[in-house]
């Protein structure tokens, strides 16, 4: 994780208006809340599969296909990759809804929850290797020259890219908390799983909201992934580093909430670049799982989650 010192912070340092080191620090906690949106971004489908009452252990494989398929369609027909969203995007929902339909429901309908994350990792297996098989192993991108610049505003030195994954994440997360919370569908949808019988009273057949459940998942996880192939490097095997980071945001934010694990991601993007910055790049990772481990065994309901 390396820092831009931009020429404002320089002059203000040089004439002793602010350290050079508290600015550093600053741009780096800025810069820590938002790629904690990005995290915030890919833990929201996992979030969903919660509140269903199962895990999607295919949750980063999926993103990661939808990378692919992005990288696809701009390597053979030159597409954008933020275009080529209106065709991931759909494309991975349907994928999702077959899956859901098809072969998930017929476990999750009679509770059988443990088979399902056995069967969710095995869809994330056949992913991997299927990916492998037809790219390779070798890492791919899919950044564009007009996206890697970074806007200096003051003595702020903000990458491009962080700055559109948070609004990608805001706008996504403040739109699903509305569907939620505020319509019909929204609160059928969050009832089924605490009550199934009660939901299919109002009409509400818990098979389907399994299935538009799963479509709002495989959307979240299309337009992660698409955005992550634009700011990073991809393989086959990235699905994995993609799964820890969001289940963290969860489990700190507290289960139940997409708010709680919006914040969630938040607090695991400050701790995962301030981590760089304190004990170095190498151990980033490390250091960002032992503190996320130690706060949830302070407080396991989540940071979040008052305790009654």
């Amino acid at each position: 994780m390396w820092v831009v010192i931009n020429s404002s912070l320089i002059r203000l340092a040089a004439v002793g208006e602010l350290s050079l080191n508290w600015l550093i620090l600053f741009n780096l906690s800025f810069r820590g809340l938002l790629f904690g949106g990005f995290i915030s971004l890919a833990a929201c489908g996992l979030s969903l599969a919660f509140q269903l009452g199962f895990i999607n252990a295919a949750h980063g494989d999926m993103a990661v296909l939808s990378a692919y398929l992005s990288w696809v369609l701009l390597s053979i027909f030159g597409i954008d990759p933020f275009i080529s969203l209106i065709i991931v995007v759909p494309s991975i929902v349907i994928i999702g809804f077959a899956l859901q339909k098809f072969l998930l429901n017929r476990f999750l309908l009679r509770g059988l929850m443990d088979t399902v994350i056995i069967i969710t990792f095995s869809i994330g297996m056949v992913i991997q290797n299927m990916l492998q098989l037809i790219f390779s192993a070798d890492f791919k991108t899919l950044m564009q020259p007009y996206i890697m610049q970074a806007l200096s505003i003051g003595f702020l030195n903000i990458p491009l890219t962080y700055l559109i994954n948070f609004v990608f994440a805001l706008v996504l997360f403040t739109v699903l908390h509305f569907f939620f919370t505020k319509t019909f569908a929204g609160r059928a949808f969050r009832a089924v799983p605490q009550d199934s019988e009660a939901a299919m009273m109002f009409g509400v057949k818990p098979e389907v909201a399994y299935i538009y459940g799963m479509g709002i998942m495989a959307m979240t996880q299309a337009i992660f992934g698409v955005l992550m192939g634009i700011s990073y490097v991809f393989a086959p095997s990235s699905g994995s580093t993609y799964l820890l980071l969001p289940l963290g945001a969860i489990m700190l934010g507290g289960l139940g909430s997409l708010k709680r694990t919006f914040i969630g991601g938040l607090i695991i993007g400050e701790i995962l670049i301030l981590s760089g910055y304190f004990f170095g790049a190498q151990y980033q990772y490390i250091m960002c799982h032992l503190i996320t481990l130690i706060l949830i065994l302070f407080k396991p309901e989540g940071l979040l989650v008052k305790r009654t």
